[in-house]
């Protein structure tokens, strides 16, 4: 018999594996002996070790036996393996760390009684789909915000909704908490009368209007993206390209409504947007953007139009200020 080979024992003398794993890893497929005696004992070539040793280092690292075979037959190379592994290390760093973010904020509660209702509600949360996200969010706006609306005008607003909730996969602890507490809002009759308050100028507005849904969202859409722009750009809101932004995103409404862009206009269009950014309307958003990122992109880009909106009123006004004095 060759001498470069070696019976179980010594192998497993050599690799700190245990004599019963070899022989599992025999019986399953996924080491066989280079040859088998008649009395029935194994023997392992200097690469059956070598072999056993990857299958080891890959099982202390988390490897299924399924990944294992794949990279021992070629079907998928080491880097590949390793990075899918990285993948699946890092998701499970991600969910112990969610645990403990829930365990922690839990032992914080007044009574036991609490720190259970927590922990189920933190969980029932994580394990809430998008789906299921969404048909709660259209559930409370749907005819709370928009009753009344022009169908194409209504069928707009909810695909907006839908999208802001367009989160996919489960959510962290924080992400969690942060849809809890806009679940807290939406659940609030009068945060919903709020919001439909604040809506019902342009909802009655865009019944008058001549513009069709599609087309104002479009040439809206446009501005916006305009805006996630020049924020990627570090742009401030007296840029002279958010000032000509923040001029074609008032001009859009104003023709709509047949109304001069002038100085009241503005005023009037800086108080009813300002509302998205004050008070409680303004920390549900501020959640939006937390819970889903794609969001807050959309939020920080109104939000710059806003503030360059603000920027031109002030500017308007000073120059009056200054035109009445030396007159």
């Amino acid at each position: 018999m060759d001498q470069h080979l070696y019976r179980i024992g010594e192998v497993a003398a050599l690799t700190g594996a245990n004599p019963k794993t070899i022989r599992y890893y025999d019986m399953i497929g996924l080491l066989t002996p280079t040859c088998v005696s008649d009395a029935g004992y194994r023997y392992y070539s200097t690469r059956d070790i070598w072999k056993l040793e990857l299958i080891l280092t890959l099982r202390y690292v988390g490897f299924s036996i399924k990944d294992i075979r794949k990279v021992l037959t070629g079907e998928v190379s080491v880097c590949q393996a390793i990075r899918w592994q990285k993948e699946a290390i890092q998701s499970q760093i991600r969910h112990l760390n969610d645990m403990m973010t829930i365990l922690e904020q839990a032992q914080n509660s007044e009574s036991e009684e609490d720190s259970l209702r927590y922990i189920r509600d933190m969980v029932q949360a994580i394990e809430m789909s998008m789906e299921e996200r969404q048909q709660f969010v259209l559930g409370k706006v749907k005819e709370g915000l928009f009753k009344g609306w022009p169908p194409d005008w209504k069928e707009q607003m909810e695909k907006k909704f839908k999208r802001i909730f367009a989160l996919e996969g489960p959510l962290t602890a924080e992400q969690a908490a942060v849809w809890q507490e806009i679940r807290l809002y939406l659940n609030d009759p009068a945060f919903l009368e709020e919001m439909r308050q604040n809506l019902m100028p342009f909802g009655k507005l865009v019944q008058k209007w001549n513009v069709t849904a599609d087309e104002f969202g479009s040439r809206t859409w446009l501005v916006t993206q305009g805006a996630m722009q020049c924020l990627r750009e570090g742009r401030d809101p007296d840029d002279p390209r958010v000032q000509a932004l923040v001029d074609e995103w008032v001009s859009i409404y104003a023709e709509a409504m047949h109304l001069p862009m002038d100085l009241l206009f503005l005023e009037s269009f800086s108080e009813q947007t300002g509302k998205s950014f004050q008070g409680k309307e303004g920390r549900f958003w501020e959640l939006v953007g937390k819970l889903n990122p794609k969001s807050d992109q959309f939020y920080a880009a109104s939000r710059l139009l806003y503030q360059g909106l603000c920027w031109k009123l002030n500017r308007i006004r000073k120059r009056s200020e200054c035109a009445g004095t030396f007159s």
